[in-house]
């Protein structure tokens, strides 16, 4: 019964390491380059030690639709917010769309591919390096607003 205690530890912490999809907060967004740094807000527990804090995701891509966050806003809003360099357009007469760009502290949804994306970033398809669900293959797919 020992072994099998001993396998379902090790199968834990395996997975323990896979990631497939998680929340993070937006440190720094490089609207030129389309990344972005991100801090995931879920804490990594391994068995028997104590919960730490994941590092920090440097030059992760943001798609195209997550650069911006939008939202329905009143008019009047909309005129102020415009002046400081928000992108507008109608909805309907009582109401607009406003996009704003990405933002340190914005919540952020991404998505971990499942190998190493660098080969395909370039336009490239190549056997990819080992290791599979590694958090430095991670898209930001949406925001939370």
């Amino acid at each position: 019964m020992q072994e099998l205690s001993i396998g379902n530890t090790q199968l834990e912490q395996a997975l323990l390491r896979l990631h497939t999809a998680f929340l993070g907060r937006v440190v720094s967004f490089n609207e030129t380059a389309g990344t972005a740094s991100v801090q995931p807000l879920t804490l990594s527990k391994p068995m028997g030690s104590a919960a730490v804090k994941q590092p920090l995701l440097q030059n992760i891509p943001v798609l195209w639709n997550a650069r911006y966050k939008l939202r329905y806003m009143n008019p009047p809003y909309c005129k102020a917010r415009c002046s400081e360099g928000s992108i507008t357009g109608n909805l309907t007469a009582e109401k607009h769309i406003t996009m704003a760009p990405l933002g340190a502290g914005d919540l952020v949804l991404c998505v971990t591919c499942e190998r190493d994306i660098t080969a395909a970033r370039r336009g490239r398809s190549e056997v990819p390096a080992l290791g599979h669900h590694q958090q430095k293959d991670s898209l930001v797919v949406g925001v939370l607003v």
